[in-house]
């Protein structure tokens, strides 16, 4: 999923339960919020 350069400015949602996601992008946007690493590769 590639959301880059979008000027998003919203928390981040519990990318988490997405198990089919494979890559995400969030590149030049205003995020708050973290990343868990459950789940991750």
């Amino acid at each position: 999923m590639d959301l880059s350069y979008n000027q998003l400015t919203m928390l981040l949602p519990d990318f988490g339960q997405m198990t089919s996601l494979k890559v995400l992008s969030l590149t030049s946007n205003n995020l708050n919020g973290s990343l868990t690493q459950e789940g991750s590769c």
